[in-house]
């Protein structure tokens, strides 16, 4: 069983520098914010449409999307929401576009019922009250209206969020906050790692159904876990706690519609499915690596 002490989060850090989780962290320039919005905005159109809409942008950051999604979208309004303010609000700001600062999770934001769609990217994984947080959406939105939701989950390998210092994949299943703290210290970065709720991937699709929401889309953004097996496999005593499907769901889709009647549909994830798949991969590369011992 391995020691997880500071000198084999350094020694790992090393090993994947050359080859790191992450190879182009995104560009933090107003060039970079407004790329990213726009190709944002691209997928959210795959999903929902926002024309003549009133739209909610649950943490609207620095403001790139909401303003794009009036610009280039055609939405009616765009209302962002976020615990803090940004100085770049002011640039954003117009006759159809208002920031608010707030968490709506626990403060009377918006009029029930108002909201045509909402939208919210990597911002779900931060959220302290998740379920009361679903809840403000589920009467944010009129009925009919629809929410795209994409969000960073916990047990992903990238769920650390600090991958332009740390290199290796799940160090936050691995290593505890003061580790990371240190390591992170000593890379130039600051702070530790950035989640917050551990919701899974089952927790999101239930909570949605129990609501009454319509899943209209369920999506999961997965890394190539088989390129990891001698990385499970040696600290398989911390990983193998978690389910296969939860260890390579690294983002998470969700397409939702407010109905007036709940379908109480729950769509399968297919945890036993992918859990005996990985198993025989598993077992597979270890007779291998016996064979060739």
């Amino acid at each position: 069983m391995a020691a997880y002490d500071i000198d084999l989060f350094r020694e790992l850090n090393q090993q994947f520098r050359e080859d790191p989780l992450v190879s182009r962290p995104p560009e933090r320039t107003s060039k970079g914010f407004q790329a990213v919005a726009e190709g944002r905005l691209k997928t959210i159109l795959r999903y929902v449409d926002v024309k003549d809409k009133a739209v909610l942008e649950l943490g609207t950051g620095r403001g790139y999307t909401a303003a794009e999604l009036v610009r280039s979208a055609g939405a009616a309004s765009v209302l962002g929401i976020d615990i803090r303010t940004y100085p770049d609000w002011p640039e954003h700001d117009a006759t159809r576009t208002r920031f608010v600062v707030g968490d709506l999770a626990s403060e009377p934001l918006v009029e029930p019922g108002t909201i045509d769609v909402i939208v919210s990217a990597v911002v779900m994984e931060h959220v302290t009250r998740p379920i009361r947080m679903f809840e403000a959406l589920h009467a944010a939105l009129r009925t009919g209206g629809e929410a795209w939701l994409y969000f960073n989950l916990y047990r992903g390998p990238k769920a650390s969020h600090r991958y332009d210092h740390i290199f290796f994949p799940w160090p936050h299943l691995l290593f505890d906050d003061a580790q990371s703290a240190e390591i992170l210290a000593a890379e130039g970065g600051r702070g530790k790692f950035a989640w917050v709720n551990r919701m899974t991937a089952a927790n999101y699709v239930q909570l949605c159904a129990e609501l009454g929401f319509e899943i209209t889309e369920v999506r999961r953004h997965n890394v190539k876990i088989e390129e990891y097996l001698p990385f499970y496999a040696q600290f398989e005593d911390k990983l193998g706690r978690y389910p296969a499907l939860d260890l390579e769901t690294d983002f998470m889709t969700l397409v939702v519609r407010k109905l007036d009647e709940p379908t109480g549909v729950v769509p399968s994830l297919g945890y036993l499915e992918r859990q005996r798949r990985f198993d025989k991969l598993l077992a597979a590369w270890r007779r291998d690596q016996s064979a060739g011992a």
